[in-house]
């Protein structure tokens, strides 16, 4: 078993190595908790401390980079992004200095198309209008970046023929 703070949760053993719990559900918005784990679930062991936190919080986006000219869909990934009432025309995606429309989908989804910029790393965040708040850190709090990419050109290619069988490997 697990115990968060006087919660028991149940455990599975993954691995020699590891062990897999699911949090209990807490009623208070910020906490931390010391978990400790058990064989018996009396006589508990270890102690690493645990946060409960309802803040909206981003883990991810995909993909992180793409073309200078923009219109890539970008998906962002978090929890507790519970922006679904006051989403429309409130809720905003910031690439560098540049806004667009955000899309609310789930609390732990939002979309969003990057706009068309120079090449280059901007910082991205989620901007919500009301409440006012602003999500730019991933949960080990390292910024968010997206990469805009130069345009693909290719100038030739070699050989410029091949087998209707397929298989010729090409220089590009």
């Amino acid at each position: 078993a697990c115990k968060f703070g006087d919660m028991l949760a149940i455990a599975y053993v993954e691995s020699d190595n590891e062990i897999i719990c699911t949090s209990p559900v807490q009623m208070e918005s910020e906490l931390n908790v010391l978990v400790q784990i058990s064989y018996n679930s009396i006589d508990f062991f270890g102690q690493v401390q645990y946060k409960y936190s309802n803040r909206p919080l981003l883990f991810a986006m995909s993909p992180s980079y793409g073309p200078m000219s923009g219109g890539t869909v970008v998906t962002v990934h978090g929890k507790s992004l519970d922006f679904s009432s006051t989403a429309k025309g409130n809720l905003l995606c910031q690439f560098g200095t540049i806004e667009t429309m955000a899309t609310w989908i789930s609390w732990t989804t939002i979309t969003c198309i990057a706009p068309p910029q120079n090449h280059k790393t901007v910082p991205f965040r989620i901007i919500s209008k009301h409440p006012s708040t602003v999500l730019e850190k991933y949960h080990d709090n390292k910024f968010l970046q997206y990469t805009y990419l130069p345009p693909i050109s290719i100038s030739s290619i070699h050989p410029s023929y091949g087998s209707i069988r397929g298989g010729t490997l090409l220089t590009i």
